[in-house]
């Protein structure tokens, strides 16, 4: 049987982290359809501001997200589209997947 062993702290490498934090930042902006600001964006994801705000660069440059002409509000474009990109990338992964490997693993 596996045991969990306390402090077994894994170091995942940046590359990593960031893939990850692109999804949870595209995510979390998904669900509020009014969009929001850079401090919602890092209260809501626990990310520091510096990577959220690289987070949102990267997807405004991929045009998955765009900020609102006169304020500082950031919106999902297209949520379909978006999301392609993200399971594309590797950023987010379908659940389906994570439950069917969990169920083969079990038995």
């Amino acid at each position: 049987m596996n045991q969990h062993k306390e402090n077994d702290d894994v170091d995942l490498p940046t590359e990593v982290i960031d893939r990850v934090n692109v999804g949870v930042v595209a995510v979390s902006l998904s669900l509020y359809e009014e969009g929001m600001n850079l401090e919602e964006l890092v209260e809501v994801t626990g990310i520091s501001d510096e990577d959220v705000s690289k987070c949102l660069d990267y997807l405004i440059q991929n045009r998955m997200v765009r900020k609102k002409v006169g304020s500082e509000t950031y919106r999902v474009s297209n949520f379909k589209k978006m999301l392609q990109f993200l399971l594309s990338a590797g950023m987010v992964f379908p659940l389906g997947e994570q439950f069917s490997k969990s169920k083969d693993e079990t038995g």
